[in-house]
């Protein structure tokens, strides 16, 4: 054997190793979790277009954002309405909101994008109430008394008929009523769902995981105003987003439709949605809590 071909060799044989060790190397590597989709964080850019559909609410949940700052840094002002065709800038400041000036007086959403910046028309516009023209006093209509029907009574030997009772609506609305309010829970707020959570807070999971039952509820776990109602994020098809208070948010990450709309007022118990299907998909549920736009836990607020 020369030495020009034993030479070769063992270069050979020492780049078949160097392969044979790379590749034990990529196979040796520590799997990687698979989260839930509703727990992964958009990449922040420096600006967002808006397009029809969205909400300030629901682009500053996005981007872990607190609704205010991004307010304040892109000059808009209570009720927060935007445009298609906006250029937000996402560069917030954290506490941009205290250097603001003061914004006008509150108005009641929503703050869904509009078509354009054309002024809508009267029924499209809903971020001021109707006006009604008042008429001038004058001598109300005669309405006539309904007239009420006598009933007849029964023949002799037979027993009057009583009235149906309501004990089918009142035991099919105990059935439905919300969780009780938990061991350790804030006043004023209760857990969403009559059942344990399948993955908790931490861990790269911003809120709580469900899997519920066919039938089962879903419920406001505390009063505020439905600030966003409408397409979902993070593999969710609905998302529902509850203004607690100025600091608070609750948010519900949702596959069937909610039951409620943008401004509607809800109270701590209130239905959100009903689980209408049994696949697995339908029966998904998350639920979030915001403290100044940042994810907290959960659990101090509802019960653990």
């Amino acid at each position: 054997m020369s030495v020009a071909w034993r030479g070769g060799l063992a270069v050979t044989v020492a780049a078949v190793a160097a392969l044979v060790m790379a590749a034990c190397t990529q196979h040796s590597r520590a799997p990687v979790a698979d989260r839930s989709a509703a727990t992964q964080v958009s990449a922040r850019p420096n600006t967002y277009t808006v397009i029809r559909g969205d909400s300030l609410y629901a682009i500053a949940w996005r981007y872990q954002l607190d609704y205010r700052d991004l307010a304040a840094t892109n000059n808009i002002h209570d009720p927060y309405t935007i445009y298609p065709g906006d250029v937000l800038n996402l560069r917030v400041t954290e506490g941009a909101r205290f250097r603001a000036s003061p914004s006008a007086p509150a108005q009641p959403p929503p703050t869904t994008a509009r078509r354009s910046k054309a002024p809508p028309a009267q029924t499209a516009d809903r971020t001021k109430p109707a006006t009604t023209t008042r008429k001038q006093p004058g001598k109300p209509p005669q309405v006539a008394a309904p007239v009420t029907k006598q009933a007849k009574p029964p023949p002799r030997g037979q027993p009057a008929a009583t009235p149906p009772t309501r004990v089918t609506a009142a035991a099919s609305k105990s059935a439905n009523a919300a969780p009780p309010a938990r061991a350790g829970a804030t006043r004023g707020w209760r857990h969403p769902v009559g059942v344990r959570p399948t993955q908790g807070f931490g861990r790269g999971n911003l809120g709580q995981d469900y899997v519920l039952t066919p039938g089962a509820r879903v419920y406001s776990a505390s009063g505020g105003v439905v600030m966003y109602a409408g397409p979902g994020l993070g593999g969710f098809r609905h998302l529902v987003i509850v203004k607690v208070s100025s600091q608070y948010l609750a948010a519900y990450g949702l596959n069937v439709a909610p039951v409620v709309r943008e401004g509607e007022a809800v109270k701590a118990g209130q239905v959100l949605a009903a689980i209408d299907g049994d696949g697995a998909l339908s029966r998904r549920f998350h639920f979030e809590v915001r403290r100044d736009g940042k994810p907290v836990d959960p659990r101090p607020l509802i019960g653990s």
